[in-house]
């Protein structure tokens, strides 16, 4: 019983489904969301961390031009490391960005220029809507982001006031 049971389960399971010609194979970190406190679920969740923390790796151990090359060929990537970096956020005791903007409203004059690099979803920008954000990062998730090679952004030398990488 526990045979045939066993090989049911499987073959109703997105990943055992085999694509038809000229169709992509279904991605197991397709959906934003797991599937609850299910064996399946938590199975996604652990994908999606080992998926992001492979990202975080190789965005570390490349340059910038190399990861921005890796993103533009693969959209999919963005999705995956911004939903396993929001998975890590929330597990966090405190958001390093929380201090960094309390130090930019007290510290730091209105008048100076941020550029907020590796922005994800320009949260800085959208917390400090009074100031000038640049929100930079490899591929645009919303408006405010500008896509580029973080080692090459768009700005003249000697623009910036303030850099934030967090």
């Amino acid at each position: 019983v526990a045979g045939p049971a066993r090989k049911k389960r499987r073959q109703g399971t997105p990943e055992a489904a085999a694509p038809s010609a000229g169709q992509a194979a279904p991605s197991l970190l397709s959906s934003a969301s797991s599937t609850g406190g299910t064996s399946m679920g938590r199975i996604f969740d652990r994908l999606k961390g080992s998926r992001f923390r492979w990202l975080n790796e190789t965005l570390y151990s490349t340059t910038g031009a190399e990861a921005k090359a890796l993103f533009e060929d693969d959209p999919t990537l963005a999705t995956a490391y911004h939903e396993g970096f929001t998975a890590q956020r929330a597990k966090w005791p405190r958001d390093p960005l929380d201090d960094v903007v309390a130090w930019l409203r007290k510290s730091v004059p209105a008048d100076h220029v941020i550029g907020d690099f590796g922005c994800g979803e320009a949260r800085l920008a959208a917390q400090l809507p009074q100031r000038k954000v640049h929100s930079f990062d490899l591929v645009p998730v919303n408006s405010r982001v500008t896509p580029c090679n973080l080692a090459d952004v768009p700005l003249p030398d000697g623009s910036l006031d303030v850099v934030v990488f967090c």
